[in-house]
């Protein structure tokens, strides 16, 4: 019999925070992502986000190649909080991570 690992979540949900300040903690949570089987998808809910900034965008797009690269896939909940939304939308990542971003009609 195989040894066996910590299981992977089929749902992670990240609350607060999205920073350089998290993502250390965030790579912590997550030490199964090297023994993940094949063909799994992880779907990351990202609505309670209430900071963000490029470090925490690159761990994320990080996450997606990692995953990608052992075969598995990363879908993220189309509803994120709107900081995280705001930041993406500017960095031109929204479709990419599949996140729906609500139009603003006060102009």
């Amino acid at each position: 019999m195989s040894k066996k690992t910590a299981s992977a979540p089929e749902k992670w949900s990240i609350e607060n925070g999205l920073s350089i300040f998290d993502v250390a903690a965030l790579e912590v949570q997550c030490p199964w992502l090297q023994s993940l089987p094949r063909d799994k998808q992880l779907q990351l809910r990202l609505v309670g986000i209430e900071e963000v900034d490029s470090a925490g965008v690159q761990w994320l797009l990080a996450l997606k190649h990692r995953l990608k690269l052992h075969g598995n896939e990363l879908v993220v909940d189309a509803e994120a909080s709107p900081e995280l939304s705001e930041a993406l939308m500017l960095m031109g990542l929204t479709e990419f991570l599949g996140i729906a971003v609500a139009a603003e009609e006060d102009a």
